[in-house]
């Protein structure tokens, strides 16, 4: 029951520098900020529950994974802090 909204109109990344990321994850809810524009909003974020494979559980926290498809990608100054 994932429920998304993606912003995908204009310009969100510069060629000639570094992009700034922002994940800003709260409860069951994230959204996902390129160079100060939203991209994409999540909400109602489940997972499949450990103990019952066959049920689906609000996910409120978890790990966080830093990836990109398809193309090679660098990071540096990733800074994680409490809202």
């Amino acid at each position: 029951n994932l429920r998304q909204w993606i912003k995908a109109d204009g310009v969100f990344y510069t060629l000639d520098g570094w992009n700034t990321v922002e994940l800003i994850a709260s409860g069951d809810s994230a959204a996902h900020v390129v160079n100060g524009r939203l991209v994409a909003a999540l909400y109602g974020l489940q997972a499949q529950d450990p103990a019952d494979r066959s049920r689906y559980v609000r996910l409120g926290k978890g790990r966080i994974l830093l990836q990109i498809e398809c193309a090679e990608i660098m990071f540096r100054n990733i800074k994680i802090r409490a809202l």
